[in-house]
């Protein structure tokens, strides 16, 4: 992929446009039907779903809360299709980066490399890999941010059952409910010797039928929780149709956080074995997902109202099918953990070996303790944050937010100045509506980061002195320590945008 940098943006354009017009488009298909680990259709899909569905589904409730039962449900509507038409714009760059770079599959890094060293400024040409590094930077921060998310969420729902069925008379269920804050963190930390065990798995395909056990048990999870969500939702009458600016800010991260597959969709059409069926795939599979999304979102609100926890699963009440319920969740996020923490590794390790263990004579030994390493250090941050809820904020408005609204505008303007349409409207129309997805997406990161960076140092200052409202349905005694609740108190005012 190395070029002159300095050449002309005419020259360039002529010989790309040569070197397409000279290269058959199947001739990039056939290392697909080479690859034996091509997915059908199906299997794409469902790796479509599952790379949306996490935590993130189980906070939309709360979402909905700091956005309001009528404004959240719109804008996580209007967010879903951004986030989908990015998707799109995303493949449309790699399938037209592709033939120029001789490549038969780009992932995100890559796509952003190739960007900036075919069609950017002459520095930008000499410094190409700034793209890879940027889009790597923020992929990394995102991953790490779902598995501290994780560690919290798998805790807390622990917390919960251990607590329902321990006896109350007992001393060890004492302690556990004397002191939720740093019996959730003990819990976080045990959490580290079996996340590490996952993580010692360092091939994928290892994993592929613990993956398709976590669908099935992603599914039934979710239709236990609508199970209760359904017949116990409340009137909306007494719930705000619109929150304070302040709060749309935190909705802003909660709902971008929620969108997690924005990583996975070049894997995914990169192996589907007709990438012809990948774009009919990728909208009816986000069409489900934003159904689900919406639907999760607006019932966990008019169910459980202002005392929404930054999980639903929290607020479900005691009895065996929704303990049965945290638990197998808990399951599935434990088995997402390495998939989440695999992609940061691929990035990490090579550097890290090269630089540190070159001449070593044990290089696994070397990526287990490094892999160990980052487990301790994730799982050391998940205890010593004081709000968890903060630093996913901060991560979804941030990280998320970048990945899923920002960039992929960005690289279809920068590669449609270079390839303009025939008709300058379109070309016209075209750039308009990437400035107008990438300022909703820069606006909603400044002021998301802003008001959640706020919002953590309040958390870390000593003199903090608030309680949460996060209630667990049918209990008048139960009520979660702040530290586990992931959004609800935070600016808890319902003033009006207006």
């Amino acid at each position: 992929m190395n070029r002159t940098a300095g050449s002309g943006d005419d020259d360039l354009t002529a010989s790309t446009q040569q070197m397409l017009n000279n290269t058959p488009e199947s001739s990039f298909l056939t290392s697909r039907e080479a690859n034996e680990h091509t997915t059908t259709r199906l299997e794409t899909l469902m790796h479509l779903f599952k790379g949306n569905v996490g935590t993130g589904l189980l906070a939309l409730p709360l979402a909905i809360y700091h956005g309001g039962w009528v404004l959240g449900p719109i804008m996580l509507l209007l967010m879903a299709l951004m986030a989908t038409h990015c998707m799109h714009l995303l493949v449309k760059a790699s399938q037209h980066l592709c033939p120029i770079t001789g490549c038969s599959n780009l992932d995100y890094g890559e796509v952003g490399t190739a960007t900036l060293e075919y069609y950017g400024s002459p520095w930008f040409r000499k410094h190409a890999e700034l793209g890879s590094k940027i889009v790597n930077l923020f992929i990394i921060v995102t991953q790490f941010g779902f598995c501290c998310a994780y560690f919290v969420f798998i805790a807390a729902n622990i917390y919960e059952v251990m607590v329902e069925y321990l006896d109350e008379s007992s001393s060890f269920a004492k302690m556990l409910t004397d002191d939720p804050h740093n019996s959730q963190r003990a819990i976080m930390a045990i959490l580290v010797v079996p996340f590490c065990a996952l993580c010692s798995i360092r091939n994928l395909d290892h994993l592929a039928p613990f993956s398709a056990v976590a669908n099935l048990a992603t599914g039934i999870s979710v239709a236990f929780i609508f199970s209760y969500l359904i017949p116990h939702a409340q009137d909306t009458s007494q719930f705000p149709k619109v929150q304070s600016f302040k709060n749309f800010a935190l909705f802003f991260g909660a709902a971008c956080f929620s969108f997690e597959g924005i990583s996975v969709v070049l894997p995914l059409e990169n192996n589907i074995d007709k990438p012809e069926d990948f774009p009919m795939i990728l909208n009816i599979g986000m069409f489900f997902v934003t159904a689900l999304y919406v639907t999760m979102g607006v019932l966990g609100y008019r169910t459980f109202g202002d005392t929404i926890c930054g999980s639903v699963t929290l607020n479900l009440p005691e009895g065996d099918l929704y303990a049965a319920t945290k638990i197998l969740y808990s399951c599935v996020i434990f088995i997402s953990f390495a998939v989440q923490f695999y992609v940061p590794i691929t990035f990490l390790w090579p550097a890290f070996k090269d630089k540190f263990c070159s001449r070593t004579a044990h290089p696994v030994r070397n990526e287990l303790f490094f892999r160990y390493m980052l487990v301790g250090l994730t799982g050391a941050l998940a205890i010593a944050i004081p709000d968890l809820g903060d630093i996913i904020s901060l991560v979804g408005a941030l990280a998320s937010s970048m990945l899923a609204l920002i960039l992929p505008p960005l690289i279809d303007s920068v590669i449609l100045h270079h390839n303009q349409p025939l008709r300058k409207w379109k070309y016209v129309l075209i750039l308009a509506k990437n400035a107008l997805i990438c300022s909703f997406g820069v606006m909603g990161m400044v002021v998301g980061t802003v008001i959640s960076m706020e919002q953590l140092i309040t958390d870390l200052s000593p003199s903090k002195n608030s309680t949460s409202s996060c209630v667990q349905a049918n209990s008048t005694t139960f009520e979660m320590y702040q530290h586990f609740n992931v959004w609800d108190q935070q600016f808890p005012e319902s003033d009006s945008f207006f």
